[in-house]
């Protein structure tokens, strides 16, 4: 019976063990809609799997900074049946186990984005941006983001949301 639960199974969820499993459960569900949004971005075919030279993009699009000993360990820890893919869960799972060192950048970045995010809507503007920019340029906070600098990490977008805005500092 289990065998036949495995193949009815998504791929996915095959790749993952039982202790694997625990982990992808105990994530808690905002970061797996962070890495998942995340992961979507190079998931061409939707079938929650990507090149594994695609990792690395992901990463980065997280706003997350990894050396190259971590991102081959990661690629090699999901990539089970090296056909140079990764399925989701187990990216999450390998990303997550490693997470605790991207921890602390993630909150500081994190704890910037809500400063700039006055109203609260879990995105932020460049005029927000520009406004606490220029409460702060008071010679008190070297550091301050000039108007240039930010029209540059909005580019064409008018809105942020946080892993963006964490993303356009990790470039």
């Amino acid at each position: 019976m289990g065998q036949i639960r495995s193949i009815l199974l998504p791929p996915e969820e095959r790749e993952l063990t039982e202790e694997e499993r625990k982990i992808f459960d105990d994530i808690p569900e905002d970061t797996k809609d962070d890495y998942r949004c995340a992961f979507s971005l190079y998931d061409r075919c939707g079938d929650l799997h990507v090149r594994c030279k695609e990792i690395e993009k992901i990463i980065w699009a997280l706003g997350l900074q990894v050396n190259d000993w971590d991102r081959k360990e990661i690629m090699k820890e999901c990539d089970v049946n090296g056909d140079g893919t990764v399925g989701f869960d187990k990216f999450a799972v390998a990303l997550h186990k490693r997470n605790k060192s991207f921890s602390e950048e993630t909150n500081e970045a994190k704890a910037v984005f809500q400063v700039f995010d006055r109203n609260g809507d879990g995105l932020i503007t460049a005029e927000e941006i520009l406004y606490v920019s220029k409460t702060l340029s008071d010679g008190s906070c070297p550091g301050v983001l000039t108007e240039s600098e930010v029209r540059k990490i909005f580019g064409k977008n008018e809105t942020l949301k946080e892993t963006e805005f964490i993303a356009s500092f990790s470039r």
